[in-house]
């Protein structure tokens, strides 16, 4: 199944990020990044000894992994959520997402203006599958915020339908560089998780040892 409206579903932070992120603003850390991977009409797979509510399921979309990623004291730390035990936090050797994404936030600004003309204009962005993978960041900057949400979709088979629009490539390679950063290859290859989700119709969720 295809949509014609970008950005599918309500993927507001869930109550335990929204801790984290509300006690780390408190503790002077003013900027912020939420990512999360999640998809629609997929089965759900629970590794290790995590149980199965531990995953997050709103109207057949399944969260597959969720992170908040900041920097204190010179250092760069990610959070990692799995809703049934206390956010993992670790070191993270590279932090070039956030400074990218404080780069392109006019590029976003300017994006969000379009999407108002078009839909003022009735006009209609290329679709997307409503299943599969979808990557979505929201960045918090003091009382800032900004959203990137992208389908593994626009990202491969469907690029050429979207490559003409000012801010995709921008929004590409910011979510590469949370990807680096993370170092989300290696956490896939380790635990099995497939890179094609959109064909393979398969979530896992899983825990990093």
């Amino acid at each position: 199944m295809f949509t014609w409206q970008r950005g599918t579903r309500d993927t507001r932070a869930p109550a335990m990020v929204k801790h984290q992120r509300d006690s780390l603003m408190r503790n002077g850390i003013d900027t912020i990044i939420y990512y999360h991977q999640y998809c629609g009409e997929c089965s759900v797979k629970v590794k290790g000894d995590d149980k199965p509510n531990c995953k997050v399921i709103d109207h057949s979309w399944t969260l597959i992994a969720s992170f908040l990623i900041y920097k204190q004291n010179g250092d760069a730390f990610s959070l990692k959520f799995n809703y049934c035990k206390p956010p993992i936090k670790r070191k993270i050797a590279s932090c070039k997402s956030i400074p990218y994404f404080l780069s392109i936030m006019p590029t976003l600004h300017k994006r969000d203006e379009t999407y108002v003309q078009m839909r003022r204009q009735g006009k209609f962005f290329p679709p997307v599958p409503t299943d599969g993978s979808y990557e979505e960041a929201t960045l918090y900057c003091r009382k800032n915020r900004s959203v990137i949400s992208l389908n593994e979709y626009q990202k491969n088979e469907g690029y050429k339908y979207w490559k003409s629009y000012f801010w995709i490539d921008k929004e590409i390679r910011f979510i590469t560089l949370i990807e680096q950063d993370l170092n989300w290859d290696k956490i896939k290859r380790k635990h099995g998780i497939p890179f094609g989700w959109r064909t393979q119709a398969m979530a896992f969720i899983f825990q990093l040892l």
